[in-house]
């Protein structure tokens, strides 16, 4: 699968893409980790449900800031940014 630059993640909600960057944030809780990423185009937030993708907890476990990483899955626009760009 293609690299989507984050710039370009909002042509792409309710389908798979692939996004690549530097780690600037990441939060890892018990059920959830929510990990915020930034390439030359911009940031994003991936957030990871645990309990639908067990495999990957190990591998949160080790993420850093400022390590590298890439990831696929369903885009979604969160509530708060449809409004700011709605103007409403």
């Amino acid at each position: 699968m293609e690299r989507t630059f984050i710039r370009d993640i909002r042509t792409k909600c309710g389908e798979t893409a692939k996004v690549s960057g530097f780690v600037e944030n990441i939060r890892d809780g018990k059920s959830m980790a929510f990990i915020v990423i930034k390439d030359i185009t911009g940031k994003l937030q991936i957030t990871v449900e645990k309990e639908k993708c067990p495999a990957l907890v190990d591998d949160i476990a080790r993420i850093t800031p400022d390590s590298v990483i890439s990831c696929t899955g369903l885009v979604a626009e969160n509530e708060r940014n449809r409004a700011s760009a709605d103007g409403t």
